[in-house]
């Protein structure tokens, strides 16, 4: 295995056992330490040797808007007209810092399938924060698959948009990429049962992370969005799904009040949430049948509350907010903003369409988002 000349000791046994241990792909987007100077050297700080400076985040008080819903555009040009309604990606990411990207890619399914994010979207988001200074050995692109990973980077073509930009594509397959997180009050299960989170250590460590979920139809939860997309940042989330560790009594509720307890433990760390809703998977969730295309709706919802882009992109499905579990579940536990339109009255939502005609399936006449609850969610 090639590995950089120069990388700090830690971060390259766990890059090592995630490429070599995980089964990871050895191309260009699966390498990198994402700890190194310029010239590839651990830089010095304050924290002793090799430990790099922090760069002032950005703050959410800064962007032009809470939450932004872009439609009608393929998906690149949704995702530069988002972030131009949000006042641009500077306002997000400055360089020097270290980013962490985390799409659904759990699944070995193509592009345009709504089982994976879509890759062009991706991409789209990876050049902004290029084009904003950000070098490309200070971006991690981090997903723990349910499908084989090498299998699935390929198929979702996700691994081709990381190799094509020079990421770090990681494999989250091993325990080595994680670090223990103290469970934070607030929880139902965590906290009061003395659990601790093993969390990805590159979203942990990263300045900036951008949750980048897709919208589809899920067996187990109605529907997967941000927030349930966050159980592919721990090692184990089969425990939230009744596999091994899990208790075998445990409910559909215990699932839902779980992943609001990982939002709850994470939300400090998610700059954005940037969900996907240009194919939407609208049966047989979360993986889909092979060959199938999405539902194309041309959509894309960004917001820095996770609770409120979840309440949209159910509505873009055609679902009450209410009726998905785990959002309504977070938003009675105050976690964030189910009421979309409470945004809306505040001005605190920006609705933009680019060129397109209208996509199929998409907001009536009037621009809203359908409320139908009625919708073959399962």
């Amino acid at each position: 295995m090639r590995v950089p000349l120069t990388i700090c000791r830690r971060d390259f046994l766990k890059r090592a056992t995630a490429l070599v241990g995980g089964g990871a792909l050895l191309g260009v987007g699966s390498l990198g330490c994402g700890k190194r100077s310029g010239n590839g050297a651990p830089q010095e700080g304050a924290g002793g040797s090799g430990t790099r400076p922090r760069v002032a985040a950005a703050t959410a008080g800064s962007l032009a808007y809470d939450l932004v819903i872009a439609r009608k555009a393929p998906a690149a040009e949704l995702v530069r007209l988002a972030f131009d309604q949000l006042g641009g990606m500077d306002k997000l990411v400055r360089p020097g810092q270290q980013v962490c990207l985390k799409p659904n890619m759990a699944w070995a399914r193509e592009k345009g399938s709504g089982a994976c994010t879509n890759p062009d979207v991706l991409g789209a988001v990876i050049d902004l924060i290029l084009q904003a200074g950000v070098a490309a050995k200070d971006i991690v692109v981090f997903e723990h698959t349910r499908d084989a990973f090498t299998t699935a980077a390929s198929f979702s073509e996700i691994q081709a948009v990381c190799d094509a930009r020079r990421i770090a594509l990681v494999n989250g397959d091993s325990q080595q990429v994680y670090d223990a997180q103290e469970a934070p009050e607030g929880t139902k299960f965590l906290k009061p049962f003395g659990e601790n989170e093993e969390v990805a250590s590159d979203l942990m460590e990263a300045d900036v992370v951008f949750n980048m979920p897709v919208l589809k139809q899920h067996s187990a939860t109605g529907l997967s969005m941000g927030m349930k997309n966050l159980m592919g940042a721990i090692y184990n989330p089969r425990r939230y799904h009744g596999g091994k560790d899990a208790d075998p009594d445990s409910g559909s509720q215990e699932l839902d009040e779980r992943i609001v307890d990982l939002t709850v433990l994470l939300k400090p760390k998610l700059t954005l949430t940037v969900l996907d809703a240009t194919f939407v998977l609208r049966e047989a969730g979360p993986k889909g049948d092979i060959g199938t295309p999405g539902d194309e709706l041309q959509t894309l919802i960004v917001g820095t509350d996770p609770v409120a882009v979840d309440s949209a992109g159910a509505q873009i499905f055609g679902m009450a907010p209410d009726k998905v579990g785990h959002v309504k579940a977070a938003a009675d536990r105050k976690v964030g903003e189910m009421d979309v339109d409470k945004l809306r009255a505040s001005d605190r939502l920006a609705e933009i369409d680019g060129p397109a005609g209208p996509a199929k399936g998409q907001a009536d006449a009037d621009g809203a988002a359908p409320t139908d609850s009625s919708d073959k969610a399962g």
